[in-house]
């Protein structure tokens, strides 16, 4: 009969076992916890770990190694990541197992599926997702791997050409040409630190402003709000343009009001009036100007001009990246509330407001929209605000979000800072349209005299608002007879 084993060897034994952490020894006790905890495998005399902490002493099972302490699985997902040019973005998974934005790799045990999500940056977008699996892609932007799949991805992502408005802006007389604003341009981005090769959008000899961009498309604001996807949805043959959101922000992300040169008209032609193309400084030429806050085609051409030797009104430039073709995705839908410019009119008399609501229930009704809407009226003592309940913002039918928050649209008419203008109609756009509001902002209370008697008389005047623009002239733009046929209303979802 063999002796026993020295009292210091079993207790070595014992404390190799509790300092590894790992439930698992030669004593039936033990390997009875350890098969209930799943932490290891013992078959007679012999214990390895299936997953935990591992050591000198405790081997790994078959089939698993110990890396930094742990058993892990061989890798069986791969995420190879690739940034082009100043994109960024990352790649993460369900169950969580991957959390990178360059190359990883992760060991999934079991027989779950495994879902990987490409998560981009500000400023850049998905443009290839693909790992070999069914389903996956960059429009999708996740993925989902069955159970015991092995998979290998390659994910990109690239940046958006950005927009801006050069602020603070510079006198006229001081514009020594295209190349001169285009080298504006491009200081204002590098002192932003904004990435790209950065033109004006100015008139030239090369006919069509698109030519300038030569394959670009997809633009977006340096605060990341998607401008337009192409050059001809920003001037279109005919009709207004396709801005999503306007361009209204300097190089730095913060508003901006004001004209803007251009030397353009609507479909991006060169304009009669564009200081030759921008080499007159003579006060006998004028170039045309548009407004940053609008968002129809009065960005480029508001129907005034500035003369070329003008030393006294600034102006600002409108920046345009010009180095990618990234597409940019139109927003989605919202499933919060909406809010719309009404297609029919609205006239003050005997139904009062009750009727401009009817004029908002019939258009959605028209065009499918779902909830219940009205007028944004504001009345004697009250604000239009006070006809809503308080509670998520509201986008326009397109998708593109009025504000960022209900309380953007709520603080004085004079911070007011729309990120959308609210132009866009259930199925149309409607320029040059009078909207009747009543008082000088959304969350101003109005009087008898701006809102035709509680929208009951036909004499008086109306305040109104502009429709267009993204500052507070959007309720508060001028007046209109309280006769008058042809004003509309806009329409907010409860």
């Amino acid at each position: 009969m063999k002796p026993w084993p020295s009292r210091s060897i079993l207790l070595g034994a014992w404390l190799t076992a509790v300092v590894s952490g790992l439930a698992c020894d030669f004593s039936a006790p033990r390997r009875q916890h350890c098969e209930l905890t799943g932490q290891c495998e013992c078959s007679g005399a012999s214990c390895c770990v299936r997953t935990g902490a591992c050591g000198e002493g405790l081997p790994c099972c078959d089939g698993l190694s110990c890396t930094q302490g742990q058993c892990v699985g061989e890798a069986n997902v791969t995420v190879v990541v690739t940034r082009l040019a100043d994109a960024g973005g990352r790649v993460v998974s369900s169950p969580p197992g991957i959390d990178c934005g360059e190359v990883c790799s992760a060991a999934f045990q079991g027989e779950g599926e495994v879902t990987l999500t490409a998560v981009p940056a500000p400023r850049s977008e998905l443009v290839y997702f693909d790992g070999g699996v069914a389903g996956c892609s960059a429009q999708s932007s996740s993925c989902t791997i069955p159970a015991g799949q092995r998979a290998t991805f390659a994910v990109i992502f690239q940046p958006y050409n950005l927009a801006f408005t050069l602020s603070p802006g510079f006198l006229p007389v001081d514009l020594l040409g295209v190349g001169d604003g285009d080298a504006r341009c491009q200081t204002a981005a590098e002192d932003a630190q904004l990435p790209g090769r950065f033109l004006a959008l100015l008139a030239t000899d090369a006919g069509w402003v698109g030519n300038r961009f030569g394959s670009a498309r997809g633009w977006v604001r340096p605060d990341g709000r998607p401008v337009a996807d192409t050059m001809r949805e920003l001037f279109p043959v005919s009709g207004e343009p396709g801005l999503l959101y306007s361009p209204a922000v300097s190089q730095f992300g913060n508003p901006v009001e004001g004209s803007v040169w251009t030397g353009l008209t609507a479909n991006g032609l060169a304009s009669p009036s564009s200081c030759l193309l921008f080499t007159a400084r003579s006060g006998t030429q004028t170039a045309t100007r548009g407004s940053a806050e609008y968002s129809s085609s009065t960005w480029v051409d508001n129907g005034g001009s500035y003369a070329c030797d003008e030393n006294f009104l600034p102006v600002g430039l409108y920046c345009f990246g010009s180095d990618f073709t990234t597409p940019v995705r139109k927003p989605a839908r919202k499933t919060g509330r909406l809010a719309f410019l009404s297609k029919s009119t609205f006239e003050p008399g005997d139904g009062g407001i009750a009727l401009a609501d009817q004029v908002c229930a019939t258009d959605a009704r028209t065009y499918g929209l779902q909830g219940s809407f009205r007028a944004a009226l504001a009345q004697p003592g009250v604000a239009a605000s006070a006809r809503f309940d308080a509670g998520l913002p509201w986008s326009r039918v397109d998708g593109v979000a009025l504000s960022a928050t209900l309380e953007d649209l709520l603080v004085s008419p004079g911070n007011v800072r729309l990120l959308s203008a609210p132009w866009i109609g259930p199925d149309f756009t409607i320029e040059d349209v009078q909207v009747m509001t009543g008082a000088g902002g959304f969350a101003e209370p109005g009087f008898a005299a701006t809102t035709c008697g509680n929208w009951t008389q036909t004499t008086g005047t109306a305040i109104t608002g502009e429709p267009e623009a993204v500052s507070r002239l959007w309720f508060d733009y001028g007046t209109i007879a309280c006769s008058s046929t042809e004003a509309h209303v806009y329409c907010f979802q409860d």
